[in-house]
């Protein structure tokens, strides 16, 4: 983006990433859509995520890879930067992006899935002890959430599956991932269906 051209000067943060695991659970694969965008945090090195260790106020910045090849960018007035004293800091991420979070609590919904990229929540926390003059720093984000493949055929007197709609019952489909332990806890609460 035009705004963004400007004089290297070792601060501005750049990120890359990769998505691991075998099994690809995405829309698109292990790879990225264009316009995909994460919530990134700096932090003090070898602190918890906590409102105390943010550094500089870069708490859920929002950075979108435009062409999906996996390099993100700040929007428009998120940008990163390492803090000039040189001192190290690390990076958590996560994706989809959600512009309000609160206590560092992402909100999982599975009731609801307009896309399956929407609903796949992936997870980084191992950029750590990084300071000014690292040219790109990467994101290793692995899938937190498991995604079920149905392949289904036409059976014998069956011709034709228009209309066919599939719902999982009596399943859980809320929780809260947080993201400064990386873990989730299911709202045990929640209990209804989802329409695949």
């Amino acid at each position: 983006n035009d705004e963004d051209v400007r004089t290297d000067d070792g601060l501005t943060v750049k990120f890359s990433s990769s998505i691991e695991g075998l099994i690809p659970s995405r829309a698109a694969g292990s790879g990225w859509d264009s316009d995909d965008a994460i919530g990134v945090f700096m932090l003090k090195a070898g602190q918890a995520l906590s409102d105390a260790n943010i550094v500089d106020g870069a708490a859920n910045k929002e950075y979108v890879t435009a062409t999906g090849d996996g390099r993100f960018a700040p929007a428009v007035g998120q940008t990163i930067s390492y803090p000039a004293d040189g001192s190290n800091v690390d990076f958590i991420a996560y994706y989809p992006y959600q512009e309000n979070l609160t206590d560092y609590i992402y909100k999982v919904d599975l009731a609801h899935q307009p896309t399956a990229s929407s609903v796949d929540l992936l997870y980084a926390d191992g950029a750590k002890e990084l300071a000014m003059g690292e040219e790109r720093v990467t994101l290793s984000f692995s899938h937190q959430l498991s995604r079920v493949i149905l392949n289904i055929t036409a059976g014998e007197g069956i011709k034709d599956l228009t209309g066919l709609n599939v719902v999982f019952s009596g399943l859980k489909t809320k929780a809260d991932f947080a993201l400064a332990e990386g873990t989730l806890v299911i709202d045990d609460r929640s209990v209804g269906e989802i329409t695949v």
